[in-house]
């Protein structure tokens, strides 16, 4: 399930290619609407400082999608903490396509690396997509992320068009207009809590 703040963005994108920069390079709005699509909140916020939670997204190879999300740490702590993308056909939450990555209070999932998984919102539900190992090395790659001064920060590329089944129609081509929303909250091994997506306009990715 999906429980947290939301926030949304939607408009054509067809950006030049960026090459992958490590996590110790700082996020930033520069290239933002021009290199690089982003969301932030509060409007104005500093990604590498304030940002209640952040999103930036760049095509940085053939078929492949580079996401970069940053959120701040809930309060108190939780075991498992998500950021997750979902693109939408409209600015409202359901029926959306979700990438989420879970971290652990110590930066890592299970004692292990962040883990990317993709999922649906089926209304306010969200359910987690069955992918074998096989499958989620096909969709993500290059996954990087951790706990940073009060922060956990996750990136990792995602296919634009899958090379792959859609799982019953769950997992979308993302060379579309969809709106783009962000949201960050508490999590299970399995699933995630919904909360509200935030977002902005829509984005149209190409290949």
């Amino acid at each position: 399930m999906f429980p947290g703040a939301a926030l949304l963005k939607a408009f054509s994108l067809v950006f030049p290619l960026l090459a992958v920069s490590s996590l110790a390079e700082q996020m930033s709005r520069e290239g933002c609407g021009e290199t690089k699509g982003c969301l932030f909140k509060p409007a104005g916020c500093d990604p590498s400082l304030d940002c209640t939670i952040a999103v930036v997204f760049f095509v940085d190879g053939p078929n492949s999608l580079r996401i970069q999300l940053v959120a701040q740490s809930i309060l108190p702590p939780v075991p498992l903490q998500y950021i997750a993308m979902a693109f939408s056909h409209d600015a409202q939450m359901g029926e959306d396509a979700v990438t989420e990555c879970v971290l652990g209070s110590s930066g890592s999932f299970g004692g292990g690396e962040p883990e990317v998984f993709l999922s649906y919102n089926h209304g306010k539900a969200n359910d987690r997509i069955y992918l074998n190992q096989t499958e989620s090395g096909i969709m993500i790659k290059n996954i990087e992320g951790g706990l940073i001064d009060g922060r956990l920060t996750c990136q990792f590329s995602q296919q634009i068009i899958p090379q792959m089944s859609s799982k019953g129609e769950q997992i979308w081509p993302l060379n579309h207009k969809y709106f783009i929303m962000g949201a960050t909250g508490s999590a299970q091994p399995d699933d995630i809590s919904i909360p509200s997506f935030f977002s902005n306009d829509p984005f149209a990715f190409t290949k």
